[in-house]
């Protein structure tokens, strides 16, 4: 079976995430030294209100590779291949997590 993969900067909802039976992976948000996982603890509304009511900068970080990994094992042991969609930019290395935990790891069809 192909599945998708895709983390929290495609912004598909809770429910769009079940209906379409994508696979999840959350970036962390930090807010007011508070740490979110994005579309888990914290949705877009919230997210937004609080960027309104604080005045300091808000932090964004890359998902554990533990996550990725977790996903690759059981796209292996269900003989999936994986199609990945990740944030892309010199900014955000998320993108580089799969290919570094597959060459590490495991065997699996990936498409990023």
């Amino acid at each position: 079976m192909i599945r998708l993969l895709v983390d929290s900067s495609a912004d598909f909802s809770k429910a769009e995430i079940e209906e379409k039976k994508l696979l999840f992976v959350p970036l962390q948000v930090t807010i007011e030294d508070k740490n979110y996982l994005d579309g888990i603890d914290i949705f877009t509304n919230e997210f937004y209100e609080k960027m309104i009511a604080t005045d300091g900068f808000f932090k964004t970080s890359q998902p554990s590779p533990q996550q990725f990994l977790d996903h690759f094992q059981k796209a292996k042991e269900n003989n999936d291949t994986l199609i990945c969609v990740l944030i892309s930019s010199e900014r955000f290395k998320v993108q580089y997590l799969p290919k570094i935990l597959l060459n590490m790891t495991i065997s699996i069809s990936l498409m990023l």
